[in-house]
């Protein structure tokens, strides 16, 4: 098992980055001011508005809307003059980016990955690794990539979209280290060299896919841009002269067939023969099911493993999963965690009958709903999200929050691949929190320790806080994006526990309302430290006996798999899954790695999805790592 830990005094924010490859134009800000709020914490962010009770800023492309009565007296009379003011600063439309020596330049974005981010300067794309910028840029990047839209661009080179304003932030948020941007009306060069991007190759070395030979619409195809440049994509539709395609990492683009070189019309058009034939046989044989004669089934057989008969006359046991108008999913069931998915016609017309009854059963099933308590949200009682309250299903992964406390509110992620051979794999978010508390040693005698001086020895162990009930009560959900917890802790403490989760990623933030603790009036009394607020990232280990497993077989289920630590400053550490921890420390032995940037899992096992987590914030908290994984291993 290993753990990323985020620790914060009253407010923790954390992003989880899910990516394959995100694309989006967007725009920076500047002309920020500096707010404080009753806390002395303070926030560098753009003024936006303000009445009598709220005032709103701009901070990363976001817009937070914080409370005046929050806020330090001095900051509520900047805000009321700027109001009065009328004050709405100029956001200029290229991005500032700094690096981590400090060097600023002026560039659209285009896209980033958990590695690299892509720029645009004067029309030329340069690629970067991501560890160049220094922490605030690196967060500025991954807003930009959350904030990538389905809106289709005309063009290989799109224009930037509008941005959507994302859900409201907590009202009080760490400081931020301030850029220092150059003037507008003179831009320094970019200081960095400049590489080409690899999607960017032009000329006649660009090939597509040849029209004449073999098409299989189900498979992407190259296509080239008319200035010479070629993008992977599946063929959706053609309508007239516009072109649906869609990218490996999902986006759709719809644009005109002129945007393409001479032979993407004549390949538009084959596909879409092949794929008007393949629906056209695709609905004929959903009319067959559908006037098929099923047997009956009850809601016990979706639990059941079935006999089932391919086209070939060869017999398996397996699970009925879920089905579609093209394929059946099934479990084997020596293998329940093996999902495989198949066309209809690999079954018997029988086995047919049967898939197409407990597909119609689940259909028509109701969810069934356990009640909540006062510290337990209402759940799923039945299927396979049963003891979840909200969950989130994505082409990539499945999102979904634990209804039970105990011991933590916790949220799962599962990991899919598109390698039918690999189940999905689980990571864990959790919501926890710690403090200490003043106890007194004692002597075997049963009397107090002291110190020479006669002062009593004293100990602080850890411990955590329970949630005594929940304020919000949440209805179990397949397709809540957004939620808020409000509870209270078991020293009546206020807790407010806040996610995003959808497609692009997953957003988590939190904030505690707290008595400051008593102070001790005798050498006896029981004290206590102010709570501290915590996510932990939680990877299980893929191997169940590691000690005992054979480097073959550690290499069939490992492959390249591996976890990436990434430094404020200094170089990144790799730790390969196939090798020892206290292997691959001894590597960097005498390079010091201190506060983390960002932490990054990916390789075979994920499939294309890697998982990174990124803390959006970096004053007032720290972000660091325990493991387990290699005491065993």
């Amino acid at each position: 098992m290993f753990q990323v830990s985020i620790v914060m005094f009253r407010i923790a924010l954390l992003t989880l980055f899910l990516s394959s490859i995100l694309c989006v134009h967007a725009q920076g800000n500047s002309g920020t001011q500096t707010w404080v709020d009753k806390n002395g914490q303070k926030i560098e962010a753009r003024f936006v508005k303000a009445d009598q009770e709220n005032l709103t800023v701009e901070m990363y492309g976001e817009e937070l809307v914080l409370p005046l009565d929050t806020l330090s007296p001095f900051s509520r009379a900047l805000a009321m003059k700027m109001r009065s003011q009328g004050a709405q600063a100029t956001v200029p439309q290229v991005p500032v980016w700094t690096d981590v020596q400090g060097r600023v330049i002026r560039a659209n974005f285009v896209r980033a990955d958990v590695s690299s981010i892509t720029l645009e300067m004067n029309g030329q794309n340069f690629t970067l690794p991501l560890e160049m910028l220094d922490a605030k840029s690196m967060r500025q990047a991954f807003i930009f990539s959350q904030k990538a839209t389905s809106s289709a661009p005309q063009n290989f080179a799109p224009a930037a979209p509008a941005i959507p304003v994302a859900p409201s932030l907590p009202p009080a948020q760490p400081a931020q280290p301030p850029i220092s941007s150059p003037k507008p009306t003179a831009p320094p060069p970019p200081v960095i060299t400049k590489t080409p991007e690899p999607a960017a190759v032009k000329g006649p070395t660009s090939k597509g896919t040849d029209p004449n030979g073999p098409l299989d619409p189900t498979k992407p195809q190259i296509w080239v841009s008319s200035d010479g440049r070629p993008l992977e994509a599946y063929f959706i539709d053609l309508k007239g002269n516009e072109i649906t395609i869609k990218t490996k990492s999902g986006q759709d683009l719809s644009m005109p067939l002129d945007k393409f070189d001479s032979n993407a019309p004549l390949l538009a058009k084959k596909l879409k023969a092949l794929k008007d034939k393949e629906n056209q046989k695709l609905a004929q044989a959903v009319a067959k099911r559908k006037s098929m004669k099923v047997p009956a089934v009850t809601e016990d057989d979706l639990d059941k493993s079935h006999s089932l008969m391919n086209s070939e006359g060869n017999t398996v046991s397996a699970k009925f999963i879920e089905a579609d108008d093209e394929r059946v999913v099934i479990a084997m069931s020596n293998n329940p965690n093996r999902r495989i998915p198949l066309p209809w016609e690999k079954f018997s017309e029988e086995s047919q009958a049967l898939l197409e009854a407990l597909r119609r059963l689940k259909k028509t099933m109701v969810p069934k709903f356990a009640v909540g308590k006062a510290n337990k949200l209402p759940s799923f009682s039945n299927g396979k999200f049963s003891g979840y309250n909200s969950v989130i299903e994505t082409d990539r992964f499945d999102v979904a929050l634990y209804a039970s406390t105990t011991p933590w509110v916790r949220v799962m992620i599962w990991l899919k691949s598109d390698d039918d051979s690999l189940p999905p794999r689980h990571f864990s978010v959790n919501f926890e929190n710690v403090y200490t508390y003043r106890a007194i040693k004692k002597n075997p005698d049963g009397k107090i320790a002291r110190n020479k001086d006669g002062t009593p020895i004293y100990r602080w162990p850890r411990a955590h806080r329970n949630v005594k009930k929940f304020e919000t009560v949440l209805e179990p959900s397949m397709n809540r994006e957004e939620i808020t917890l409000k509870g209270t802790f078991d020293n009546e403490a206020k807790f407010e526990y806040n996610m995003v989760l959808n497609s692009k990623g997953l957003i988590f933030w939190s904030k505690l309302d707290e008595d400051p603790p008593a102070k001790a009036k005798s050498e006896t009394d029981r004290i206590v430290t102010p709570t501290q607020l915590r996510f932990t990232v939680g990877v299980p280990g893929l191997i169940q006996d590691a000690k005992n497993v054979t480097a073959d077989k550690m290499e069939q289920i490992v492959g390249d798999a591996y976890l990436s630590l990434r430094p404020q400053s200094g170089k990144p550490q790799k730790y390969p899954f196939n090798e020892q921890w206290t292997v691959t420390k001894k590597k960097y032995a005498g390079e010091k790695l201190g506060a983390l940037k960002s932490m990054t899992i990916e390789g075979y096992p994920y499939g294309d999805t890697k998982l990174t987590a990124i803390p959006l914030n970096s004053s007032g908290m720290s972000f660091g790592y325990y493991y387990s994984y290699g005491l065993q291993f």
